[in-house]
């Protein structure tokens, strides 16, 4: 119904919703359509990532010295870097895109294609380039502009296949979400 009244079909409806099943899952499912998932606590994840960068990268040295000397001790722990929690897999099978507030949308066209780079969630990318364009430089007032941090897709402060304000775009790629 709402395919014939606009006269598209399937992938070129991009559905806007904030939960993962009844939005994103049935949309995507049901009716193959392009799907984007609003998390608003993405904003808050993506703030205390970037204020914990200092952290990973003390941790980074730490880990290189260890392999230095050798594994006698084993895994530091089970949920390293590199594992994905629950949440994380359901949004990668589910939406297409995911951001923290739908006016993140605002600066993009109704024919604006948005993508999210494949086996990565857009939050996950290296958020340096991105934290003074969303947060608001050092003093933390993040705007939820368009940034780097808060994912793929439209992310906390963008569109993104991940989690920044509006649309965590990589140059690298067409037009991710921020």
């Amino acid at each position: 119904m709402v395919e014939k009244a606009l006269g598209v079909e399937g992938d070129d409806l991009l559905y806007v919703g904030d939960h993962i099943y009844t939005d994103a899952a049935l949309a995507k499912i049901n009716f193959r359509w392009r799907t984007a998932l609003i998390i608003r606590e993405l904003e808050l994840e993506i703030d205390a990532l970037a204020r914990g960068r200092p952290h990973r990268d003390a941790l980074k040295e730490l880990m290189v010295k260890k392999e230095l000397i050798g594994d006698v001790w084993g895994y530091l722990s089970r949920a390293g870097l590199n594992d994905k929690s629950q949440l994380n897999r359901q949004i990668e099978k589910y939406a297409d895109i995911y951001t923290s507030r739908v006016s993140n949308f605002l600066r993009y066209t109704p024919y604006s294609y948005f993508r999210s780079p494949s086996q990565s969630l857009a939050h996950d990318r290296n958020l340096s380039r991105y934290y003074d364009t969303i947060i608001g430089g050092s003093n933390g007032s993040g705007s939820g502009g368009h940034g780097g941090h808060g994912g793929g897709g439209v992310n906390a402060g963008g569109v993104n296949g991940g989690g920044h304000n509006g649309a965590d775009t990589d140059p690298e790629h067409e037009q991710d979400m921020a």
